[in-house]
């Protein structure tokens, strides 16, 4: 039964009992009837509402149950993979080895870097051996150009020294002949120097 055609019997039993004379007692009728009749209204509409909401609110619990349900076994799936109390290779097992490679790895990379350090520290040594050798060779260098330099005063004297003992070679073979040329003089029977 419709809302119009439940007004329309409301007003012809209203009419049927008060029996007005003509059609402004009919309309003085309505108004007086005003508020009941939009309150039937309201709560007719109320009702719609409130059914059509029971039914939208069902079948978005049973879509939202259909979603739980999945959820859970998704969740039971998930549940049996992460517990280590089955045989079989699960994610618990996948997810242990792989923090075992994890720290393996950590290790692995902690050893690199020691040795890299190490390698480091060697090369900074060598490093300073090389600028030792470096500042040793630039010393050698200036103590054999100071042996240069002695050679060759050295040189200067041993020259100077061979120019005085030709010179005194001179001398002396002079001076032996004139010695010899004296006692020949002087001595002629002599044997000379």
């Amino acid at each position: 039964m419709s809302l119009a055609s439940s007004i329309a019997d409301a007003i012809s039993t209203a009419t049927a009992d008060y029996q007005p004379d003509d059609m402004i007692d009919v309309l003085g009728l309505l108004v007086s009837n005003l508020p009941a009749i939009i309150a039937a209204i309201a709560g007719c509409s109320a009702l719609v509402v409130a059914i059509r909401g029971q039914r939208k609110g069902k079948e978005r619990w049973e879509g939202d149950r259909k979603v739980l349900n999945d959820v859970k076994v998704n969740t039971e799936a998930v549940r049996d993979e992460v517990k280590n109390e089955h045989i079989d290779d699960n994610l618990r097992h996948q997810l242990d080895r792989v923090e075992a490679a994890q720290k393996l790895a950590a290790a692995e990379q902690k050893r690199t870097n020691e040795q890299f350090a190490e390698m480091n520290r060697r090369q900074a040594e060598m490093n300073q051996r090389q600028a030792d050798m470096r500042s040793r060779q630039i010393e050698h260098g200036r103590d054999i150009n100071g042996l240069r330099e002695d050679v060759g005063a050295v040189r200067d004297d041993m020259g100077g020294l061979r120019g005085e003992l030709r010179d005194d070679r001179t001398n002396l073979r002079e001076f032996k002949a004139g010695v010899n040329g004296f006692i020949k003089r002087v001595h002629p029977g002599e044997d000379p120097l």
